[in-house]
């Protein structure tokens, strides 16, 4: 493993709790979460995604700041792809982000990477030494232009 590879910051995102908007409806909120050091839950950022821009909102008015979380890792976009869902074109791309190995790291985590949100869809140990783990995690282009 080369750890001069490693030259993207990003957040990794853990399921936080439900709560209920201004307009009554349910949303998910996100916090980061950084396996490589001790995390107080209490002053943590809750990340929201509103119009598909993530936006940070802070909890008992800390005014904490999300690179405080971020951690080295590779991103490599891998694949692309377009298809017609609902008459909208969509567009697919899939990335491997290559990190440190943690066991805290779960495929239900969501990683932020330049403002963008990638889904986990796999947690891959590599050659089960426990130093590496590669993520494959995938993005969907939410602005579906019409057919």
């Amino acid at each position: 493993m080369t750890y001069g590879d490693m030259r993207d910051r990003v957040v990794l995102l853990c399921p936080g709790y439900n709560f209920r908007n201004e307009l009554g409806e349910t949303v998910p909120a996100w916090t980061p979460f950084n396996p490589f050091r001790e995390n107080n839950r209490q002053h943590l950022p809750v990340l929201t995604v509103t119009e598909g821009q993530p936006r940070p909102q802070y909890l008992q008015g800390s005014e904490a700041d999300l690179s405080k979380y971020s951690i080295w890792a590779k991103v490599t976009p891998t694949t692309g792809r377009e298809y017609e869902e609902a008459q909208k074109l969509r567009a697919e791309l899939t990335y491997n982000v290559k990190m440190r190995y943690s066991a805290a790291v779960r495929s239900d985590f969501k990683v932020l990477h330049r403002g963008r949100i990638l889904d986990i869809i796999s947690v891959i140990n590599i050659n089960g030494l426990g130093r590496e783990l590669r993520l494959v995690c995938s993005e969907v282009d939410t602005y579906g232009k019409e057919v």
